[in-house]
């Protein structure tokens, strides 16, 4: 039976990764996704272009959120006004906070369900839990090439809040949008190498990044940034 919570970090993690890659699947694919690994059927929440499933196993409940998908997408990815929200001075980025509203309307209430509440997310769906954690606190985040959703303020109003922010080495989406946004939660880095570093400093990162270039250059692979940023990169090296 699974239990989320004797897992390790790392096991956490590919759990969480799978859990988001089966959001991209069609209805009879994710059925079938489901039953190989003995996952229940998710309730499969749908609201526009905002995506979600939602797993209920026995001691846990998950909530695993899609990324950009479609150009509704993208529109709310490039909406980079701020809005305002209950933390005084605190301001999270427009488009992520408007798809954010949609799931958070759709989810049923789990106040009075006693099993551990796990979110996470890849891309926009990695913007979009790391907003919601704000309405539903749960146990921890887990997120996948998530870009900055708010500023100093409001990031650290939930610095309480146990968030593991996965970034995949050249990963362009982690870096944007980069004036006035900040990120939640710890970071986790995964270099060239598959190895996953706490939080390295900059200069170490970008060296990595930049071996990276190089060999994918050497591979003509012209984009490196956009093929880090894939759900199944992260899959592969957790």
């Amino acid at each position: 039976m699974l239990n989320i919570q004797e897992y390790n970090l790392l096991e956490k993690a590919h759990l969480f990764a799978c859990l988001c890659k089966m959001c991209y699947l069609s209805d009879e694919s994710l059925e079938i996704e489901c039953k190989k690994y003995n996952f229940p059927q998710p309730i499969n929440i749908k609201c526009d272009n905002a995506h979600c499933l939602v797993f209920f196993f026995h001691n846990d409940i998950v909530v695993a959120i899609q990324g950009t998908n479609d150009k509704q997408d993208v529109k709310a990815d490039l909406n980079l006004f701020f809005s305002d929200t209950n933390v005084e001075d605190g301001y999270v980025h427009s488009g992520f906070l408007c798809e954010s509203q949609k799931i958070a309307d759709a989810l049923p209430s789990f106040q009075v369900d006693k099993r551990n509440l796990w979110f996470c997310g890849h891309s926009l769906g990695a913007a979009i839990a790391t907003i919601l954690l704000s309405k539903f606190f749960p146990k921890q985040l887990f997120t996948f090439g998530s870009p900055r959703v708010g500023n100093k303020v409001w990031v650290d109003a939930y610095s309480n809040i146990t968030h593991h922010r996965f970034v995949n080495n050249n990963d362009i989406v982690c870096r944007i949008p980069n004036i006035n946004y900040w990120h939640h939660g710890q970071e986790h880095y995964i270099n060239y190498y598959g190895d996953v570093l706490d939080s390295p400093s900059y200069f170490r990162k970008m060296a990595d990044r930049a071996r990276s270039h190089l060999r994918a250059l050497a591979k003509l692979q012209k984009f490196d940034s956009l093929y880090d940023h894939s759900i199944n990169q992260y899959i592969n090296k957790l």
